[in-house]
């Protein structure tokens, strides 16, 4: 692991959101230039436990970690994994994103399961679940 992408982990395990900060700025500074190191994938976990970490913080719509994880291989692996420990209203964001652009039926099947299990799932965030069914019908209506 390059020491920067060691660095931006670190920094990504402690970070604490802010009601008086912009996080969606603090994180676009913290990721900027992530793009240029070929061990960048090792990011995406802890990207995604800090969005599970807290759940209600405002990172942006969709912000700088969605846009970081998005631009990354192999990152819907790891949001299956993320939906599972913990999912977040954002994480739902991405599971619509995905939606959008599925080429294929079994795709779509696949994803549009992980939204019916998370509306259904009383142990996740409200706001997780809210997002859900709201991602449901949109999808459901496409």
């Amino acid at each position: 692991m390059s020491p920067v992408i060691g660095n931006v982990i670190n920094e990504l395990e402690q970070f604490v959101p802010s009601d008086e900060d912009d996080n969606a700025w603090l994180l676009n500074k913290l990721l900027c230039n992530l793009s240029s190191y070929p061990d960048r994938e090792l990011t995406i976990e802890p990207m995604f436990k800090l969005m599970e970490r807290f759940p209600e913080a405002d990172f942006g719509s969709p912000g700088p970690l969605v846009h970081e994880i998005e631009a990354m291989n192999g990152y819907q692996s790891q949001l299956l994994r993320s939906l599972a420990r913990k999912p977040t209203s954002l994480s739902v964001w991405m599971v619509n994103r995905i939606l959008n652009s599925c080429e294929t039926q079994q795709n779509r099947d696949k994803w549009l399961e992980q939204l019916k299990l998370i509306a259904e799932n009383q142990d996740a965030p409200y706001s997780a679940r809210q997002s859900a069914e709201e991602f449901l019908l949109y999808q459901e209506a496409q």
